[in-house]
């Protein structure tokens, strides 16, 4: 099987309004699904951020276009999600993750594999499961630089 190098999935990627930090990394597998005609459907990827296999960041959740449902009004008004997913520096985000539309995820965090982030996650938190919960903050000690579990 042929991977594209990294050039090419940039320029994928810009074309698919997705921002991606430096030294930030995606492993095979990576999905956004987005509207490349709406500016609100992004995804921003900060700097040194790590993306295991799977994850799925939906920027745009409405039913296909041959699917009528979204013409009928509470399905307008409350299901259809279009919006920027932001992810902060020094994050991990695990595999087979999926994010919905409108999630801020902050700086220095983890996401559990497999979880469901519906809601935004502050910076230096541990959130799991589906829907995904923070379980834990992590502390910045100043005496030797390291991140350890409050």
């Amino acid at each position: 099987m042929h991977y594209p190098n990294k050039d090419v999935r940039l320029h994928f990627w810009k074309i698919s309004r997705v921002q991606i930090g430096d030294n930030s990394e995606a492993a095979m597998g990576m999905h956004v699904i987005d509207d490349s005609d709406n500016e609100k459907c992004q995804l921003i990827i900060g700097k040194n951020v790590s993306i295991a296999a799977g994850a799925t960041f939906v920027c745009c959740s409405e039913p296909s276009f041959s699917v009528n449902l979204k013409e009928i009004s509470y399905v307008k008004e409350n299901l259809i999600k279009k919006s920027t997913i932001t992810i902060g520096d020094d994050t991990w985000i695990g595999a087979n993750t999926t994010i919905l539309p409108g999630v801020k995820i902050g700086k220095f965090c983890i996401i559990g594999a497999g979880s469901i982030v519906t809601k935004d996650v502050d910076d230096f938190s541990i959130a799991v499961g589906v829907p995904a919960k923070v379980i834990r903050k992590l502390k910045l000690t100043s005496s030797n630089k390291m991140y350890n579990y409050e």
